[in-house]
């Protein structure tokens, strides 16, 4: 027998989506449950909101095949056309991005964080296409539609080191992390800036601070290859151990790297 469909009310929605956006993953997951499997979860809002969900839970596939779902059911929705935008540039890349941005120009009927989001979108295909003028132009739509987002700073800080500003970028990255503590992209980020910068030990400092504050397994991750770096495998192992716990929904590729590295480990550690 076939599962029902998964509708949420807006309320209900607007609970889990708190908790995605304050980086808490694992704490929506177990408030989502209670609804029905991710998997079931219909409407544009709920595809949406499942697709960044399981993104972050180990489901790359699941989250793609929302996000595309919601694109054939409601394309003409603002909420999915930024997201689908954001698809089109992570699976084919700036160009094809670019395109898309072209055919589909507007955006009707969007909030001022929608809107934002999708003119910063704007900017960082442009950056990634080294037409750093055009980016600036869209990142200061961006700005002037809704300054106090995080996501428009996190964006902006990336197209500033594609020109290869980094400290410039990093105080970007830092503006959003004044608006909102801990924000995931902002995290991640920083610790990537601060790497390439050769701040390695602030890097690291800085992303134990906040896998204690928000409940993303992607930072496990980065802490282990650190750890790895340093030649402490156990404390390698023990972060990608957690990973693991923090990826209830672990689909089989991810399932295989996670499992390939754990080898590597423990060849390194020189277990049996």
């Amino acid at each position: 027998m076939s599962q029902a469909a998964v509708v949420l009310d807006e309320e209900e929605l607007a609970e889990i989506e708190r908790l995605v956006t304050g980086g808490l993953y694992l704490s929506a997951y177990r408030r989502a449950e209670a609804f029905g499997p991710l998997k079931h979860w219909t409407g544009a809002r709920g595809r949406v909101l499942a697709c960044r969900l399981a993104r972050y839970l180990g489901a790359p596939r699941l989250s793609l095949w929302h996000v595309l779902k919601a694109w054939r059911e409601a394309p003409d929705n603002p909420l999915v056309r930024y997201f689908y935008g954001v698809t089109v540039l992570s699976e084919a890349g700036p160009y094809e991005a670019f395109l898309f941005l072209k055919e589909h120009r507007e955006l009707r009927n969007a909030d001022e964080e929608d809107l934002a989001c999708w003119y910063a979108l704007h900017g960082q295909v442009f950056g990634l296409l080294r037409d750093f003028e055009r980016a600036e132009q869209w990142l200061d739509r961006a700005l002037e539609t809704k300054a106090d987002l995080p996501w428009v700073h996190v964006v902006r800080s990336s197209v500033l080191e594609y020109e290869d500003r980094a400290d410039e970028a990093l105080e970007a990255v830092d503006r959003a992390l004044q608006l909102q503590p801990w924000n995931r992209p902002a995290v991640q980020s920083k610790a990537h800036l601060l790497t390439l910068l050769d701040r390695d030990n602030e890097a690291f400092e800085f992303l134990t601070a906040a896998a204690e504050q928000i409940e993303c397994a992607e930072l496990y991750w980065q802490i282990s290859l650190i750890h790895l770096e340093r030649d402490d495998y156990s404390a390698a192992n023990r972060a990608i151990e957690q990973y693991a716990a923090m990826s209830p929904l672990m689909e089989r590729a991810v399932r295989g790297d996670y499992f390939n590295y754990r080898a590597y480990l423990a060849y390194l550690l020189g277990d049996d």
